[in-house]
């Protein structure tokens, strides 16, 4: 069977990965969500393309389901400190990497608590979502307090295009 351009080709996965001593956030203001843009080693692509930075474009020619799984380990600079981790599709960033618009995903969203400065954690979303041509995908995260940062040490972004029927 021949693939023609309007055919979503059966398989498209993206994986990225970032292991590393540790990238800051870059927080600046509480209440804002922040692009974590850790350098990334994209380690798997069909049908998508990677800046190199977490961030994976849906490169597919039509419409397609995704089951979406988002790992990051890191730590909080400071005591009792509370941050939301996020999808964002189609991002618009400042320079700073503050966020200025996209479509922040309510249903992948995870938020999680660090007791004491350099507790190290985990946070996990997984959902699915319809991507379409040319969608971003992209973690973010927001200090739900104050403008304290976060060093993430460890991140995994992984896209799988389910089965089409």
């Amino acid at each position: 069977m021949t693939i023609g351009a309007n055919v979503a080709p059966a398989r498209a996965i993206a994986e990225t990965t970032f292991f590393g001593s540790g990238a800051a956030a870059g927080i600046t203001a509480p209440n804002l969500l922040f692009l974590l843009n850790a350098p990334t080693s994209p380690e798997t692509m069909l049908s998508f393309d990677s800046d190199g930075f977490g961030t994976v474009t849906y490169r597919g020619p039509v419409p397609r389901l995704f089951q979406l799984e988002s790992t990051n380990v890191s730590a909080s600079a400071g005591n009792n400190k509370t941050y939301t981790f996020a999808i964002v599709v189609n991002g618009v960033w400042q320079v700073n990497r503050a966020y200025i618009s996209g479509n922040v995903i309510s249903k992948a969203q995870v938020t999680r608590k660090y007791a004491v400065a350099g507790d190290i954690g985990e946070a996990t979303i997984l959902t699915l979502l319809t991507l379409q041509p040319g969608d971003s995908i992209a973690v973010a995260v927001e200090n739900l307090a104050d403008a304290t940062d976060i060093t993430v040490s460890d991140l995994h972004l992984i896209l799988v295009g389910l089965p089409l029927s």
